[in-house]
Parts: structure tokens; C-alpha cells; sequence
């Protein structure tokens, strides 16, 4: 996809414009988050929550999504040079045993890429942002469209 030379989104010096909001009022899963403010150091994010019902489901997820993830059997210890590349380990259940699953916060080596900014016992919680953790543009709400269509068939993996 071919990057806009429009310099529209959302946060400090990008122009708003009723194309942007178009393209964002065409995304089924992500939805822009507004800066709290204050010292909470935020800015606008683009967020798609995926819920999911059990651990096998989640796993299949994360195979759609092309995710970077290892099971173990004992809770991982993550070196501090690489604390900032995985998402906290999460206990899961497979088969009535418990697993920790460790998630790497980028997908496999694609570019562009979305960023899994968590895993909870509940939801798989992914960022669009491309280029800013402050700003949102109109690549970036391109980008997110294109990951529709993979978020899609999340909805068909079984229960």
C-alpha cells in the first residue's frame, strides 16, 4: 500500500479532515482512543480489543494474527535487554494442565505490522499505530483496514 503524503490524523501538528474520519468510520475493529492528557504521557492510539472464549481459541487466534508466542510449563523469566519486546507471560489452561504463554509484542517479521500490546485471561489487545505512539494518521487507520479482514476470520474460529 502506498503511503499518503497527506500529513492528516490526529495529535499535534497532523491536519483533521472528513476523509480521515471516512476511513476510520470504515474500520469494524479499531476504534481511536483520545489522549487522557495530564501525566499520563498518552496520545491517540488506534485499538482493536479481541475477546476470546478459551485457551484454544486464543491459540488459534494468535496463529491468524501471525503472532511470535512459546508455551512452557514453568512461568518464563524475561531478560531485562528484552522486557520491552514481549507482552507479561499469561497462565493459561490446555488440556487441564496450566501453561504460560509468552507473546511477542510485534507479529512476525511484517511491515506494516500490529503491535499486540497485551494478553489478558480475557482479550488480545492490539495497537495500530505505525510510526507515532502519540499520533494516528491516515496510514495508520489504512493499515488497521487492511487487518480487517484477518480480524474477520477471528470471528469464525470455534468456541
Amino acid at each position: 500500500m502506498k503511503h499518503s503524503s497527506k500529513k492528516i490524523g490526529y495529535g499535534a501538528g497532523l491536519e483533521y479532515s472528513s476523509e480521515l474520519r471516512e476511513k476510520l468510520d470504515q474500520c469494524r475493529y479499531f476504534y481511536l482512543k483520545s489522549p487522557r492528557g495530564g501525566h499520563f504521557n498518552d496520545g491517540y492510539e488506534l485499538i482493536a480489543d479481541i475477546v476470546y472464549e478459551n485457551s484454544s481459541q486464543l491459540l488459534t487466534m494468535l496463529d491468524i494474527l501471525e503472532a511470535d508466542y512459546s508455551l512452557s510449563a514453568t512461568k518464563p523469566s524475561i531478560a531485562e535487554n528484552d522486557k520491552y519486546c514481549y507482552c507479561r507471560p499469561v497462565e493459561i489452561s490446555l488440556d487441564k494442565e496450566t501453561q504460560w504463554l509468552l507473546v511477542r509484542h510485534f507479529p512476525t517479521n511484517k511491515d506494516p505490522s500490529i503491535y499486540i500490546n497485551y494478553v489478558t485471561d480475557e482479550l488480545i489487545r492490539l495497537i495500530g499505530n505505525q510510526s507515532s505512539w502519540y499520533k494516528v494518521t491516515l496510514y495508520d487507520i489504512e493499515v488497521a483496514l487492511q487487518y480487517d479482514t484477518k480480524l474477520e476470520a477471528l470471528k469464525k474460529v470455534p468456541q
